[in-house]
């Protein structure tokens, strides 16, 4: 797994989110082309990209961010407006033109210039087909179901499979750790990232999971179906095994 606030998770969220090519390079000449010659866009506009720019490509910014927990940082990526950019640019560029230059031959050039450096995203990776009308990942409905089954209001040690997509299907479950405790070690958050990692091995140390959920206070534990649990081992946490037939282990501790 790489964090996403590492050098080369930066890497993978700039390329995921800009692409290969050079899109990227178009939008950010076309922002300083707006900066440059067109006043009204650069007061309303352009001034807020610029500072998403200096957010996007400051690798020092990066480290300051990662060092002191702000996990959400990459997000900011998702500001800088590139397609917005790149075509405000264009039409001013048209419009400055129209006299000297007939507007289809320089819209159908801007048109085939960003096919050139753009690369086409509707296939296979960026976009598949779902597993069922709401969404989630197949089986998250059932796993679901089958803990409100017992307890209309559950407490779950999940694996992270499912973790992601629990709370799209039903707020009445509660979740140990969720996908940031999984994806970073936050300051507080240290035993949740240790579990959420320690239940994705291929031989987990159950007596460390099912002691934490106790301890907890956690009533239910979920783990991967093709890694079975020894029965001493739940059992002697008060765990009871109440199901295995929707591609998980689902324990209960009645107790709690």
């Amino acid at each position: 797994m790489i964090d996403k606030m590492s050098n080369a998770g930066i890497s993978a969220t700039f390329h995921y989110l800009y692409g290969d090519k050079y899109l990227f390079s178009l939008a950010v000449l076309s922002c300083f082309v707006l900066f440059l010659f067109f006043k009204n866009d650069r007061r309303r506009l352009i001034w807020p990209m610029i500072f998403c720019l200096l957010a996007v490509l400051n690798p020092y910014a990066y480290k300051i961010a990662g060092s002191i927990g702000i996990y959400w940082y990459w997000r900011l990526f998702w500001m800088f407006a590139e397609g917005v950019i790149t075509a405000l640019a264009f039409t001013r560029i048209i419009q400055f033109f129209r006299k000297k230059i007939r507007w289809p031959i320089l819209f159908s050039a801007m048109c085939l210039l960003i096919g050139l450096l753009g690369e086409y995203v509707f296939q296979e990776g960026n976009f598949y087909k779902a597993d069922n009308p709401d969404k989630l990942k197949l089986g998250t409905e059932e796993v679901c179901d089958a803990l409100l089954a017992v307890d209309p209001n559950p407490r779950v040690v999940l694996c992270f499979a499912y973790t992601p997509y629990v709370r799209q299907y039903s707020g009445d479950i509660t979740l140990f750790y969720d996908r940031y405790d999984y994806e970073y070690q936050l300051a507080g958050r240290e035993v949740e990232h240790k579990v959420a990692h320690e239940l994705e091995k291929t031989n987990p140390d159950y007596r460390m999971i099912f002691s934490t959920a106790l301890e907890n206070d956690y009533n239910f534990v979920v783990t991967y179906g093709n890694r079975p649990v020894p029965e001493d081992i739940y059992s002697a946490f008060g765990f009871e095994e109440v199901g295995d037939d929707v591609g998980v282990f689902i324990f209960y501790n009645p107790e709690l």
